[in-house]
């Protein structure tokens, strides 16, 4: 009880000098840690690694912010370090709050086997049924094969949302869901489940908001039987 009440207080205090960082990467190797610990100095943050139980609903790297502090050096050296953020949440996640001068880093163990598009023998498309995450709300996206798309709402009565998707740069979509065209990051990957590869396809926004369902990531899974020889 005492542990936890310090940490609370910990996240709430404004900090006096450097912002601090409170990183949360207990599933990651005690080498990985320290680098990205070391890595994070030269940013003038102060860090503390942090061991608490990660929140209900977390999805992928996230960073919680509060005030209006330059996050840009930030991202750029966790998706250097092939940390790229996912989630960028405003002032609390779960039960974590953090106010200024505090953030809370939380990033994710890698794959256990990920592999780059050119490496993959099998790609889905993008023409998928996508389920939401990282956001209020569940939601389920349809892309279909004359660039149109359907945003419907899981578990309320409110009405669907007709748009249009299209490919954008590399690596990129772009999703109209009724606010105008924004980018997406198109992430494909492949995971070694037994005797099922599983492939990945995510889309994820660029652009924080923090209403959905502008703030959601869309994926979707399929699995592919492995070859027996």
């Amino acid at each position: 009880m005492k542990a936890l009440f310090a940490l609370s207080c910990a996240l709430l205090l404004s900090a006096c000098s450097q912002p601090q960082i409170h990183l949360h990467a207990q599933h990651l190797k005690p080498h990985q840690r320290q680098a990205l610990m070391t890595a994070l100095e030269p940013l003038q943050f102060t860090v503390t690694l942090r061991q608490n139980p990660l929140p209900a609903g977390l999805y992928g790297n996230t960073l919680v912010y509060s005030g209006s502090a330059n996050l840009e050096p930030l991202q750029q050296l966790l998706s250097k370090l092939g940390y790229p953020l996912e989630s960028q949440i405003h002032n609390r996640v779960g039960t974590h709050r953090y106010t200024d001068g505090n953030l809370g880093l939380y990033l994710m163990p890698p794959a256990a086997t990920e592999l780059t598009l050119d490496e993959q023998p099998y790609d889905p498309g993008v023409l998928q049924e996508y389920g939401s995450s990282g956001c209020s709300g569940a939601y389920v996206l349809d892309l279909s094969a004359d660039n149109s798309l359907v945003l419907g709402h899981l578990k309320t009565d409110a009405p669907t949302i007709n748009g249009r998707w299209q490919f954008a740069q590399s690596g990129q979509l772009q999703l109209d869901l009724g606010q105008g065209a924004l980018p997406y990051r198109l992430d494909k990957r492949r995971y070694d489940e037994g005797s099922v590869w599983r492939h990945e396809t995510r889309l994820v926004p660029l652009q924080h908001f923090e209403q959905s369902p502008l703030a959601c990531i869309f994926a979707n899974n399929i699995y592919e039987l492995k070859e027996t020889e």
